[in-house]
């Protein structure tokens, strides 16, 4: 008898055991959470006429994030706004976005007219009847600051409804 209790003492164990899953393996009916981040261009990678061909003919906005590595509020921008998933979402299906490290790219402050960090710059490029950039046409706006993703996500938001 004490056998034959230890045995089922066993094998109820085992039988709670087999429906427990390993911490490193999610539930099979769980769907694993994906992570997007936003498909910078570095801005010594980029090529400007390709960019702003893309913009034209792709019909997205150029949006241009100007970073410096000491700014408290460039990080917090990148750390926290840059990586919610609504902005992501926004910035991946609207924007050609172009991460610009000012210490590394000092002409393109003074090129774009930047005076603080963070900055962000928006232009639309337009292709003109002749299937060329239209120069004349084209769209740009620039701010600066620290914004909290749902203020950002209006600031996108307005971008896409004006440039």
């Amino acid at each position: 008898m004490k056998k034959l209790m230890i045995l089922l003492c066993c094998f109820m164990s085992l039988a709670a055991c087999s429906s427990c899953t390993s911490k490193d393996t999610p539930p099979a009916d769980v769907a694993p959470v994906v992570v997007e981040e936003i498909k910078w261009i570095d801005a010594g990678d980029a090529d400007a006429e390709s960019i702003i061909t893309r913009s034209a003919t792709e019909n997205k906005i150029i949006l241009m994030f100007f970073h410096h590595n000491k700014c408290k509020w460039c990080k917090q921008m990148a750390n926290e706004t840059f990586k919610d998933q609504a902005v992501v979402r926004i910035v991946n299906e609207n924007f050609i976005p172009v991460f610009v490290d000012v210490e590394e790219h000092p002409a393109m402050v003074a090129d774009f007219g930047i005076e603080a960090y963070p900055a962000y710059w928006f232009g639309k490029a337009r292709m003109g009847e002749d299937g060329e950039i239209d120069s004349e046409n084209s769209s740009r706006a620039k701010t600066q600051g620290f914004f909290e993703p749902e203020a950002y996500i209006k600031l996108l938001e307005h971008a896409i409804d004006t440039l």
